[in-house]
C-alpha cells in the first residue's frame, strides 16, 4: 500500500494493503492508504535521433542462453540508441515476463505483467513514462482483482479498490493528487466493516465511525488536520460504553470516564495535555472503590489508597478486565500500529495503571481503615507507606 495509504496501518498509521488486514480502530487511528501498484517500467534517457536515425532490434539472454528481453531501439548517434517501440521480458524459465512498448526512451501505452504461472498480475497504461489511466492488479493464480483504480500522469486519482484473495472487499476510497482525499471504508476479511470516514489533503478529517470484529461500533468521533478532536466515545464489543471524554489537538484532555462492560464506572479523572492530572478513583464491577488518589503529569503523586484485594493481589480487577479486553480485540482484528497518537493499551483501561510510576503490589503498604492500606507517591514512585 502506499504511504499511510496514513494503509493501515501505529497506521494500516504505511503498509501494503494486499495481504493485509486494517488497522484495529480499538487502539490506532484510522488506516493510512495501501501503497499503489504501478509498476516501474524501465526508462531510458530520452534523446533526440540524427537525420538518419533507424529502428534496430536489442536482446538480452540469460547465461543457458534464453530470452531475457528483447526491444526495439532507436539509434540516436552511431552506437547510442533508446527504447522506442514494442518491449518482451521473460522470466529465467521462459514463461513471458512482462510486454509493453517504448516512445523515445519512456514507458508508453499498455502494459501487461505475468506471474510466473502465466496468469496476469497488472495492467496498466503510461504517458510519458508516468502510469496514467487505468491500473488493475490481481491475486496470484487466480485471476481475481487485487485492486484497481485510475492515476493521472503518476498520481493516484478517483476511486481505488482493494480486495483480499479471496474476493473479499478490503478497503475502498478517493484520492486527489496522490493523497488520500474524500471518503474511505475499511472491511474485514469477513465483510466487517471496521472503519469508516473521510480524508482531506491526506489526513482524517470529519466524523470518522470503528467497530469490534462483531460489527458492533467500537469508537465514534471527529477528526481536524489527522488530529482526534472534541468528543470521543469508545464501547466494549457488547455495546455497553467502554469510555468517554475530549480531546484537543489529538490529546486527550478535561475529565474522562471509562466503564466496566456491565456498566459499572470503572474510573474518572481528567487528563492535561495527555496525560493523567488530579484526582482519580477507580471501582470494579460491584461498585466497591479500588483505588483513589492524584497524579501530576502523569504520574501517582501524594497519598494514594487502595483496597485490601488490590494490594495482595498485586493489580485491579478492573484493570485486568479491561486489558482482557483490549487484547481480545486486537488478536480478532489483527491490529497493526498505526502512525498518529496512539491509544492507550485500550479506551476501557485505566489511565492510571498505564501512566503511574509505582507498583503497589511490589511496596509494603500500612494498614488505615479495614480494608484499605495507603501509599505516598512522589513524582510516581512510593515514597513511603503511610
Amino acid at each position: 500500500m502506499p504511504a499511510r495509504l496514513r494503509h493501515p496501518g501505529p497506521a494500516l498509521r504505511c503498509l501494503l494493503l494486499l495481504g493485509i488486514v486494517p488497522l484495529a480502530p480499538f487502539v490506532q487511528q484510522a488506516a493510512l492508504a495501501p501503497a499503489l501498484p504501478a509498476p516501474a517500467a524501465p526508462v531510458i534517457q530520452a534523446a533526440a535521433p540524427d537525420a538518419g536515425a533507424r529502428h534496430t532490434v536489442h536482446e538480452e539472454f540469460f547465461p543457458d542462453h534464453t530470452p531475457r528481453l528483447r526491444c526495439s531501439m532507436l539509434e540516436t548517434a552511431p552506437g547510442v540508441g533508446v527504447r522506442d517501440g514494442a518491449f518482451r521480458a521473460w522470466f529465467p524459465a521462459g514463461q513471458l515476463e512482462s510486454t509493453g512498448s517504448y516512445a523515445r526512451g519512456l514507458a508508453d501505452g499498455e502494459w501487461r505483467y505475468f506471474f510466473p504461472d502465466g496468469h496476469l498480475a497488472s495492467v496498466g497504461h503510461y504517458e510519458a513514462g508516468k502510469a496514467h489511466g487505468n491500473w488493475i492488479s490481481y491475486q496470484s493464480m487466480k485471476d481475481r482483482k487485487a485492486l484497481e483504480g485510475r492515476y493521472g500522469h503518476g498520481l493516484a486519482e478517483g476511486i481505488w479498490t482493494w480486495w483480499d484473495d479471496s474476493g473479499v472487499l478490503q478497503a475502498r476510497g478517493a484520492f486527489r493528487n496522490g493523497v488520500q482525499h474524500g471518503p474511505w471504508n475499511y472491511w474485514l476479511p469477513d465483510g466487517t466493516l471496521i472503519e469508516q470516514g473521510e480524508f482531506a489533503e491526506g489526513r482524517e478529517s470529519g466524523e470518522w465511525v470503528f467497530s469490534h470484529a462483531n460489527g458492533a461500533a467500537s469508537a465514534k468521533g471527529r477528526y481536524e488536520a489527522g488530529l482526534r478532536v472534541g468528543t470521543w466515545s469508545f464501547f466494549h464489543a457488547n455495546g455497553a460504553r467502554a469510555s468517554e471524554g475530549r480531546y484537543d489537538a489529538g490529546l486527550r484532555a478535561g475529565p474522562w470516564t471509562h466503564w466496566h462492560e456491565n456498566g459499572a464506572v470503572a474510573e474518572q479523572g481528567e487528563y492535561v495535555a495527555g496525560r493523567a492530572e488530579g484526582a482519580w478513583t477507580e471501582w470494579d464491577e460491584s461498585g466497591r472503590e479500588l483505588s483513589r488518589g492524584a497524579y501530576h503529569e502523569g504520574l501517582r503523586d501524594g497519598p494514594w489508597t487502595f483496597a485490601d484485594a488490590v494490594v495482595d493481589a498485586g493489580a485491579s480487577p478492573a484493570l485486568d478486565a479491561a486489558a482482557a479486553t483490549n487484547a481480545a480485540t486486537n488478536a480478532a482484528t489483527n491490529a497493526a500500529t498505526s502512525s498518529g497518537e496512539p491509544m492507550a493499551a485500550g479506551e476501557a483501561t485505566s489511565a492510571g495503571a498505564a501512566e503511574s510510576g509505582g507498583t503497589p503490589e511490589t511496596t509494603p503498604a500500612t494498614a488505615g481503615p479495614a480494608g484499605v492500606h495507603t501509599l505516598l507517591y512522589e513524582r510516581g514512585h512510593v515514597a513511603s507507606p503511610r
